[in-house]
């Protein structure tokens, strides 16, 4: 039994391979989420070069802090993790790929008006160690 999605949003993940759910995360959480976003752009501005955290665009300088990613921000930040573990992006996947969900990695892409590199459409599949899809399961009883 799906937990939130319709038999029609299933349907069309299944033929378009994405779902928009608009209002899912509640205003107040995203607002939260925002906040993180100043609080990082905040350390970007002390920095100088990217490190293992934040990556920098080129045109980064501490006046104008211009950050291009935040990576595994779940673990960086309570805000961004308790949103990653909640129903609010838990039980839609739920919907789509039954019980066993994993979170195995996190970043957050940033682009603001006006400057930012170009960053082409591709696939990580490839770069990931889950490539082997010759699974065996083992049967209960």
């Amino acid at each position: 039994m799906a937990e939130v999605l319709t038999a029609s949003q299933k349907a069309f993940y299944t033929e378009n391979g994405y779902l928009v759910l608009e209002g899912r995360i509640p205003p107040d959480i995203i607002e939260a989420i925002r906040g993180e976003i100043r609080r990082f752009e905040e350390v970007a501005r002390t920095m100088g070069e990217s490190d293992g955290r934040l990556d920098l665009e080129d045109s980064h300088t501490p006046d104008e802090p211009r950050l291009r990613r935040i990576k595994l921000p779940h673990t960086q930040s309570e805000i961004v993790r308790d949103l990653m573990y909640s129903d609010h992006v838990l039980a839609p996947m739920r919907d789509l790929i039954g019980p066993n969900v994993r979170l195995h990695t996190t970043k957050l892409n940033m682009k603001k008006a006006g400057y930012g590199a170009a960053v082409e459409w591709h696939q990580d599949y490839a770069f990931y160690p889950h490539t082997n899809r010759n699974f065996t399961r083992s049967k209960a009883g």
